[in-house]
């Protein structure tokens, strides 16, 4: 009983934070996203936007990971990130652009909408029992049933249906979490081995090109003596 009501609880103030956070996030990621990727051709003005963007959202991600680890006490593994071989600057805009269109942000924001919708119709149910205990209590809801009497049934039953709601509404931002958030050890580990494979494959690269400029330079530098 008690672990059923400290879930309940919790999903109540996830839920009344979702209304107000998930609302912020998603208008900010959306925003950002939108003037990147239609400013890019505007002198690149767009990358420096889509670089912010990708820092916020990483760090959103990691806020929303630990709210839910916080208030549900699962373990949201967070998804290993790709990097790319290239360096320099050219690196650096492909990071970004990795980041950008990575499977992680675009998750990261269908959960940010997910706990808009949620949190939303938690205010609104609560918002609307509320309102219908008032109208019921001054008797302009239906004839002959007012009072504090039927106010308080009303009360009661719309308590019920938010109870109700909290509990279904909980669990699916539970799993959204760990769904959209998260990913399995498995899975992680294996997209860990990618990345580690990647850097290696670019290790080598470089490795094989630096040898190949070490022979040319000597081979240009011995060439001219021997022909004189």
């Amino acid at each position: 009983m008690r672990q059923k009501l400290t879930f309940l609880w919790a999903a109540t103030v996830d839920l009344a934070l979702d209304g107000i956070l998930g609302t912020v996030w998603f208008t900010v990621m959306v925003s950002l996203l939108a003037t990147g990727i239609s400013a890019i051709p505007a002198l690149g003005i767009g990358i420096a936007v889509l670089w912010v963007a990708a820092a916020i959202g990483r760090g959103l991600r990691f806020v929303e990971r630990r709210r839910a680890e916080a208030l549900y006490g699962i373990t949201v593994t967070p998804p290993p990130r790709r990097r790319t071989a290239a360096r320099g600057f050219g690196g650096w805009i492909a990071q970004i652009f990795l980041d950008t269109f990575s499977a992680a942000t675009w998750k990261g924001l269908l959960h940010h909408l997910a706990t808009m919708v949620l949190g939303s119709l938690f205010w609104f149910l609560l918002s609307q029992g509320v309102d219908l205990a008032a109208l019921v209590s001054r008797g302009e809801l239906v004839r002959g049933f007012a009072g504090p009497g039927a106010a308080a049934l009303t009360a009661l039953g719309t308590l019920a249906v938010v109870v109700a709601y909290v509990v279904g509404a909980g669990l699916l931002d539970r799993r959204l979490a760990s769904a959209l958030l998260g990913t399995s050890r498995t899975t992680a580990l294996e997209e860990r081995v990618d990345v580690l494979q990647d850097a290696r494959q670019g290790a080598v690269d470089a490795a094989a090109a630096e040898r190949q400029r070490i022979e040319r330079d000597l081979h240009d530098s011995v060439q001219p003596r021997l022909v004189s």
